[in-house]
Parts: C-alpha cells; sequence; structure tokens
C-alpha cells in the first residue's frame, strides 16, 4: 500500500559505521534497480536515523547525525503518508523528506527481521530493540508521542481498527518465540531455530524508559521544581528539575500578568536530574514564574530579574 509506520524502542551500544548497516526493522527483497521492494528502519552512522521503501527502486530518508545516542533507549519511528517519508527520535520529527509518490512493493520471498536484514545479511543492530510496532497508516507525531511509554493496551490490537498489523512487545521472557498480539497473530522466532542454539539472542527483562544506568539506583523517586540559581539574578540564572522516568516536559517562564514569555523545553526528557539556563537579556527587571508540566505533574516557582 502508499502508507506506512514502522517504530520500536532501541538501545544501540556502538553504532555502525554507516546508517544501512545497521537494521532496525526490515522487511527487503531485490537488490538490483527495478526489482527493489520492502520496507525499512534502520540506525547507525553517527546517530542517524533512515527509513527506506521500495517500489522497484529504492526511496529513501535519513536524518541528520547526533539525533540518537549510543547507550540510552531511544524511541525511533518511520512514516510514509503516500506523499512524505519522515523520521522521529522520542516523539519528535527529525526528517522529512520532499514529494514522493509510490506504493510500496510486495516483498514475498521474505521475512520480516528484527535487528538484521534478509536481502543483505550482516546488517546486524548491537544493541536491543523492545515495543516492536508495524502499521499501515501514516501515524501523526501526536498519535506517537502519545503511546511511547508503556506498551500499546488492546485497543489497539484487539482488532484491525487502529491499523496495527504487527506488534511484538517482547514480553515473552522464555523460550525461543516472540509474540505478535496483533490480529494477523505474526509470532516471531527468535535466532535461527525454535529448539535455541548459541546464534540466539537473550532475553533480557528491564525497564526501557530509562538509560543506562540501573533506575532502582539512579532514578529519582518524585517530581521535583528547585529554586532557580542565583536568584535575583542578572542576566543569567540555572533551572533545575527532575523527573522520575522519561516523559514529555514543558518548562516556561511566565511574566507577573500569566503570559507565556519564554519556552525553554518542550520536549521529551530521560529520567534523571536536569539543568537549564534562562537568559533574560531581553526582558525587563521584575518578577517572573517559570512552570514545569509532565504528564499530569505541574510545579511552579518564583524568580526575580534585578538590572
Amino acid at each position: 500500500g502508499n502508507q506506512i509506520t514502522m517504530e520500536a524502542k532501541i538501545y544501540q551500544k556502538q553504532f555502525a559505521g554507516a546508517v544501512w548497516a545497521s537494521s532496525v526493522i526490515v522487511k527487503d527483497q531485490g537488490g538490483s534497480p527495478g526489482q527493489d521492494r520492502g520496507y525499512m528502519l534502520r540506525v547507525g552512522g553517527n546517530g542517524q536515523v533512515n527509513i527506506n521503501l521500495g517500489d522497484g527502486n529504492w526511496n529513501e530518508l535519513s536524518s541528520s547525525e547526533g539525533v540518537v545516542a549510543e547507550q540510552l533507549w531511544n524511541h525511533v519511528a518511520g512514516t510514509y503518508d503516500g506523499q512524505r517519508l519522515r523520521l522521529y527520535v522520542n516523539g519528535n520529527l527529525v526528517g522529512e523528506s520532499g514529494t514522493v509518490n509510490m506504493s510500496i512493493g510486495d516483498t514475498d520471498m521474505q521475512n520480516l527481521l528484527i535487528g538484521e536484514s534478509p536481502q543483505f545479511p550482516g546488517r546486524p543492530f548491537n544493541g536491543m530493540i523492545d515495543e516492536v510496532r508495524l502499521w499501515n497508516v501514516a501515524r501523526t507525531e501526536a498519535q506517537i508521542q502519545q503511546t511511547i511509554i508503556g506498551q500499546l493496551d488492546s485497543t489497539y490490537y484487539a482488532t484491525a481498527d487502529s491499523g496495527l498489523v504487527g506488534y511484538w512487545r517482547m514480553d515473552d521472557g522464555t523460550g525461543q518465540i516472540a509474540a505478535d498480539l496483533s490480529v494477523n497473530g505474526n509470532n516471531g522466532i527468535l535466532g535461527s531455530s525454535i529448539s535455541g542454539d548459541m546464534n540466539d539472542p537473550t532475553w533480557v527483562n528491564l525497564d526501557p524508559t530509562v538509560g543506562i544506568e540501573d533506575p532502582v539506583l539512579t532514578a529519582p523517586q518524585q517530581f521535583s521544581l528547585e529554586q532557580n540559581y542565583p536568584n535575583p539574578f542578572n542576566p543569567s540564572t540555572t533551572i533545575s528539575y527532575q523527573i522520575p522516568a522519561r516523559f514529555h516536559v514543558k518548562l516556561k517562564v511566565y511574566d507577573l500578568l500569566g503570559r507565556e514569555v519564554q519556552v525553554l523545553v518542550n520536549d521529551l526528557r530521560e529520567a534523571g536530574k536536569h539543568e537549564i539556563t534562562f537568559n533574560a537579556s531581553n526582558f525587563a527587571s521584575g518578577v517572573y514564574y517559570y512552570r514545569l508540566e509532565a504528564g499530569e505533574v505541574v510545579k511552579t516557582e518564583k524568580m526575580k530579574l534585578l538590572k
């Protein structure tokens, strides 16, 4: 068809030398002009994300470098809505193509692989992959953001209405089978055999909403918004906050009349303590408020600018 969304949570231990050399979700077929068909989501190079779709020839889009970090959990997604290819990292748009008119070609001769390429073996993903989702619709940025944290509930996979055609939650925890919770039931085999061998991947049970450190030891247990320092200040001050898990964070500055005067953060942030500098060079002296929103939590503090 002419719409697709591929998404997964990834933890990349080390980037491959090129973005095409590290497979996340790949179902490709062909290998020569006029024969290239299928779909790919890949992460490699120096922190790049790539989507590649084939309609006889490959049509691909790569993000700029550095949008994905090594040794941290990231959510990556690639979409095509019948006109444009788009790439997202942690729910934020990081790449968009011009107009591309195509219909994604069938790849009946190949399996879908997670972490490797069926047509071009030798392009493995070096790390861990979780929450693999495949849709026959182009999900929007807002829709992707709504389901980044946690697992999809049955409203998405109980019927075909949502457009979800493959959902491998990777929480089976034992054996060689990775269950597909979508209505299609395309269960996967971990590795090369049902019985298991030395080349099969290993199940890892963990919380993929945090970074490389032990979440029990390092993640804060509650939200906090600290008093800015210095306060009073001129013209810059540092604002610190901490969150117990990955959240979409909004940190904004308001004047005494409640008018928004500066957006400091409007993005996904990992669990932990964060700092940001507020430069008020272009602001008048007076009292200002800064407000943190993360999930359902809202916290506000007051600061004073003296010039």
